[in-house]
Parts: structure tokens; C-alpha cells; sequence
């Protein structure tokens, strides 16, 4: 599996960044109270460009801005961002997540919320462990089969902190 730990950028571009003023509740990063960045076509996040003289620049996601504004410290993980919607960059819709809890919270073929799979005409939700799937039953409806995932999510996201 690819290691996605984004790497730390050079202290002129965290001198940069400072620089910036920052929305984290909203996602939001402005220069000049406007708003910067925008979302790549090739990867879907939003990112934003450092300007760092003699032509030179840097292209940095913007997700990862964000945690840095609000936490102090650059991400020492990959970002989830827990709705899928990879240009939702508000604090409270990122985690550090591993490369396998990543790979868990994946596209499917059909769009079904995150800890939810069809089996026949059933819903199942699973959640990973670090280790493997857990079960954690089977329901007749996708609500159902979400509503235990993330109460579970809660509970393990609360005993991990």
C-alpha cells in the first residue's frame, strides 16, 4: 500500500502560510480577505499555490492548511475528510487516519455511506479495526446500518483520543 503522510513543507513556505488568514470551522483560507485556492480537476481537493519569489512556487492541499492553522502542527497522517467530499475542508470534517482506515472509507460502486454495504436486500455495517472488518449487524435500511457505523466510530474515535 502507497504511504499518502503528507510531508512538511520548507520553513519559507510555514513563514508563507502564516501569513494567510484562516476559517477553520468553515475550511476557509483567505489572503487579503479574499478567499484562495481551488480545486484540482486531477485529485478533486483544493489546493493552494505559495508564491515563493523568482518564479518558484508551491502547490500545497489545502486540507492541510486548515489542520495546520487549527492544530499548530502539520498533519503526521493522511487527512479523511469524513463526508467524502474532498473539497468540505472544515476542521470538523477531517482526521488523521492510516492508509488502511483510508482504503475503508473509499468510493464504492454504489454511493453508500461510509461503513455500509448491500448484501442482497439487506444493509450490513462493518467498521475497521486496524486489524480487520468488525460486523456490526445487518439492517433493512441504509439509515439504519450508517446510525450504528458512526455510533461505533464515535465510540472508538472517543477511546482513541
Amino acid at each position: 500500500m502507497t504511504n499518502h503522510t503528507p510531508t512538511e513543507p520548507s520553513q519559507s513556505v510555514l513563514d508563507k502560510l502564516r501569513g494567510y488568514q484562516y476559517d477553520t470551522a468553515r475550511g476557509i483560507v483567505y489572503s487579503s480577505g479574499e478567499p484562495i485556492g481551488c480545486v484540482s480537476k486531477s485529485d478533486g481537493y483544493c489546493h493552494l499555490t505559495i508564491w515563493l519569489g523568482k518564479g518558484k512556487r508551491k502547490s500545497i492541499k489545502r486540507c492541510h492548511t486548515i489542520w495546520y492553522a487549527h492544530y499548530g502542527s502539520w498533519p503526521k497522517q493522511q487527512l479523511d475528510h469524513w463526508n467524502r467530499n474532498k473539497s468540505d475542508d472544515s476542521i470538523d470534517n477531517l482526521r488523521e487516519v492510516t492508509d488502511a482506515e483510508q482504503q475503508g472509507n473509499k468510493n464504492r460502486i454504489e454511493d453508500l455511506p461510509t461503513g455500509v454495504t448491500r448484501s442482497g436486500n439487506k444493509f450490513v455495517a462493518k467498521i475497521w479495526s486496524g486489524v480487520t472488518n468488525k460486523y456490526l449487524g445487518s439492517f433493512g435500511t441504509i439509515q439504519e446500518a450508517s446510525n450504528v457505523y458512526k455510533q461505533k466510530r464515535a465510540e472508538l474515535d472517543g477511546w482513541l483520543r
